[in-house]
């Protein structure tokens, strides 16, 4: 018996056009893979993608279409109601969202949100500078680096 699989692959905020309904979200004209591409002037190439098909979707400048990707590949147009990256996740794995998620597009974060973030980015900037000072010499003791034992 033969074994099936199937990976699916999904780069996130990387789309390759938009469809029929993207004026509702303002994003006519949408395509961020081509815009790469176009902004770099087509200097990067993406061999390992453009095998699988990735370059059939759209125009992606110094990398052409292929005759027989190796890949199925594909463009969505969602059945979901919203813009929010969640739903095409969920879409793309059967569930349909007929209540769009709330983004913070037109209103910004929430100030108590915003202060916990910044709160959380302090503690992390904290333990990172401790772990840059101290390296373990056993369980219960740490040494400053830059120091030995017969500094102290």
């Amino acid at each position: 018996m033969i074994n099936k699989r199937t990976f699916v692959i999904v780069i996130d905020s990387l789309g390759c056009g938009s469809d029929g309904e993207s004026h509702i979200y303002g994003d006519e004209g949408a395509n961020t893979l081509s815009h790469i591409f176009e902004a770099t002037e087509g200097k990067y190439k993406i061999p390992n993608l453009q095998s699988l098909g990735l370059c059939n979707l759209t125009d992606v400048k110094g990398n052409e279409s292929v005759n027989n990707p190796k890949a199925y590949y594909g463009k969505m147009h969602e059945a979901s109601v919203g813009k929010d990256t969640m739903n095409g996740h969920w879409e793309m794995m059967g569930i349909l969202t007929t209540k769009p998620f709330v983004t913070f597009t037109e209103t910004g974060f929430p100030d108590e949100l915003v202060k916990e973030l910044e709160e959380k980015q302090i503690e992390l900037d904290n333990a990172q500078r401790n772990l840059l000072l101290h390296t373990p010499n056993t369980p219960d003791e740490t040494t400053p680096i830059g120091t030995s034992e017969n500094d102290n």
